[in-house]
């Protein structure tokens, strides 16, 4: 079930699709810039100049991650600055390329601190849109391996806490589930399966077995947490079966849930194509119009170059002829008058 080394970075490189964003300069985000990813040398600075919060982020590392995630949200309500370096922190988490690291709950802080930095720049701009879409590639990934990992537990209720966890952060992601193409959509879905499929080698995961998210859902929500239960897994041979169930039922309901959204986007796309079709069928025309409009120009132009040049050579003619005339009066005109010198001189004869 292990996915060849190349789909795995494949997958770790979309999962990372927000890695070192950073909080978007103001600069960048007004005039409509692409993000560009935070280099080394840039996330080591942020480390330097917020080396207090980085420490307590790595001093939180032991504790269970619903906490963790608690902490970091009422650190940033305090000190918004220290958004930028706890999304770097939370995608470190989730980009490990040991599996037996991976912790599906670090998924959940990467969406929520990819979503609120979607929230600190214009809506809709680039920047708004690459956050959003790390959001929802975190988001689903968490899904399928929070699933995956209750399907592991022996307590029937581990994934109760999903009815909580994810409708209001999928509402917050309506418009990248409303916008994307059906192919877009496709990548996050396969994305999140090979990733889950590439870490089936992670350990069971005590907070979720153990109620532990669910009683941190409760305390925040000021309700009576459930039994907190010693965490307990079933095997590997049963819990295989189990989890190709869970992918296979998640693969179903993301393209049923997506289906009204797929059908819209097609009809707009159909429509758009139209459009297109349509306006460049009107361009064609007006490039054909003009086309026709300059040969009808430059006919007009080579007609009256041709009249002009006749009229020139006509005038030209003309005054040959005028001249040839002229000339004939004392040339090929000219007849000599009679002589009356002989007549003269026989009369004086006579």
């Amino acid at each position: 079930m292990l996915l060849k080394t190349q789909s795995v970075r494949g997958a770790l490189a979309l999962i990372a699709l927000a890695a070192g964003l950073g909080a978007a300069p103001v600069h960048a985000a007004d005039s409509g810039a692409i993000p560009i990813e935070q280099s080394a040398e840039q996330t080591q600075t942020l480390m330097g100049t917020q080396s207090n919060f980085y420490r307590m982020l790595e001093s939180w590392s032991t504790m269970p991650v619903m906490e963790i995630s608690r902490r970091i949200g009422q650190d940033i309500d305090k000190e918004p600055s220290h958004l930028s370096l706890a999304l770097t922190w939370a995608k470190d988490k989730v980009s490990v390329k040991d599996f037996s690291k991976v912790n599906s709950l670090y998924f959940l802080i990467y969406a929520d601190m990819a979503e609120r930095s979607a929230l600190n720049v214009p809506p809709r701009s680039p920047y708004y849109m690459a956050y959003s879409k790390a959001a929802y590639q975190a988001l689903t990934t968490f899904e399928v391996m929070f699933m995956t990992d209750a399907a592991r537990c022996v307590n029937p209720n581990a994934n109760a806490s999903a009815a909580a966890l994810l409708p209001p952060r999928y509402a917050a992601l309506k418009y990248v589930f409303d916008s994307a193409s059906p192919s877009e959509m496709d990548s996050y879905w396969d994305t999140a399966l090979h990733y889950e499929a590439a870490a089936g080698s992670r350990p069971g995961n005590g907070e979720i077995c153990s109620n532990g998210v669910a009683e941190a859902l409760a305390v925040e929500a000021g309700q009576t947490p459930p039994e907190r239960l010693d965490a307990s897994f079933v095997d590997d041979a049963k819990w295989a079966p189990l989890r190709d169930k869970v992918r296979a039922g998640l693969a179903v309901k993301w393209r049923t849930a997506y289906a009204p959204a797929a059908r819209a986007w097609q009809a707009n796309k159909a429509r758009a194509d139209a459009a297109q079709a349509q306006a460049a069928a009107a361009e064609r025309q007006k490039a054909a119009a003009a086309a026709a409009a300059k040969q009808a120009v430059d006919a007009a132009a080579v007609a009256r170059q041709k009249a002009t040049e006749e009229q020139v050579a006509k005038e030209k003619q003309e005054r040959l002829d005028a001249q040839k005339r002229e000339a004939g009066k004392y040339h090929d005109s000219y007849v000599p008058e009679p002589s009356t010198e002989y007549e003269d001189s026989g009369g004086s004869g006579d």
